[in-house]
């Protein structure tokens, strides 16, 4: 059962507190290979690829869908934002095939957006997902998707204090919602949890479908890829926000619609011990009316 940490309204006066969630390990803004514009793209696609790959392998992202769906609902398609590989978004999708529900169109973009990967989630869900070819700036979204709601996986924490202020409030201000998922808060388990990345990575070209000569040099027999994975997964954990620092970037934007809720989620399987944080925020008239009005969508 997930716990709701906080419900938030544009009044600073207006705040449930019901625990607190906190890390006793600083923050530290390091920086992450995939972060660099200099890295080739080669490189980067074995690092996302091998991280999709843990993470459907452990179904990382799946505490988070049931919040998701809820947040999503009445909405004819939401933004995902940092997309990366896209494999929160086929593993939501497929989901929600399964089980019957209902689900809005999902827009993927990413900052540095991987035009194969893309295509291969627009092929498998048609008319589900949809890929937004140019950068986009999770900061300041493009002005023809600025109103649909916005999504950010495993991806936030790449985020400075600054720019996560920034991207908070372009979307308190803009969208009619928000919805961010960590699913490794700052602690030591989570750090060693990254050490079998490197055996993940090493196996990744034969494993993810996506074997080449080039991959296998530098995933397998010179394990660059994996070791550049294992240290992004080391400093990912020890940038993620914990409860209380979202509770304080929140309280510190300016007067908006939204009413925010900030839920500690428990992992599943493998990855029980792992509590991830969902921050979701949706304008106030979309709650109390339930029904959402959205920009059209481009196709």
């Amino acid at each position: 059962m997930e716990t709701a940490l906080e419900v938030k309204t544009n009044s600073a006066e207006s705040v449930l507190r019901e625990s607190s969630n906190g890390s006793w390990l600083p923050r530290l803004q390091w920086i992450e290979f995939e972060d660099c514009a200099w890295l080739p793209t080669f490189i980067r696609d074995g690092i996302t690829d091998a991280l999709g790959l843990i993470m459907s392998v452990f179904k990382a992202y799946e505490p988070a869908f049931p919040l998701l769906r809820e947040w999503a609902e009445g909405h004819d398609a939401f933004l995902d934002m940092a997309s990366g590989s896209a494999t929160h978004i086929r593993q939501f999708l497929h989901d929600s095939e399964k089980s019957g529900q209902a689900f809005p169109k999902a827009l993927i973009s990413d900052l540095y957006p991987s035009q194969a990967r893309f295509s291969e989630t627009e092929s498998a869900f048609p008319g589900r997902a949809q890929a937004v070819s140019v950068p986009v700036d999770a900061s300041q979204a493009p002005a023809e998707y600025k109103r649909l709601p916005r999504s950010i996986f495993s991806a936030f924490h790449h985020l400075n204090p600054d720019l996560a202020r920034r991207v908070l409030n372009d979307a308190a201000q803009h969208a009619e919602g928000l919805f961010i998922y960590e699913p490794h808060p700052r602690s030591i388990r989570n750090l060693l949890a990254n050490l079998p990345g490197l055996i993940f990575g090493m196996l990744s070209p034969f494993l993810t479908g996506k074997f080449s000569w080039k991959r296998l040099l530098f995933c397998t027999l010179i394990p660059v890829i994996p070791l550049m994975l294992v240290h992004d997964g080391i400093v990912s954990v020890l940038r993620c926000y914990t409860a209380d620092e979202f509770r304080a970037m929140i309280m510190a934007l300016p007067d908006n619609d939204f009413e925010w809720r900030i839920v500690e989620v428990p992992g599943k399987g493998a990855l029980r011990f792992m509590k991830g944080l969902c921050v979701i925020g949706q304008k106030k008239k979309c709650v109390e009316n339930g029904v959402l009005d959205n920009s059209p969508v481009n196709a």
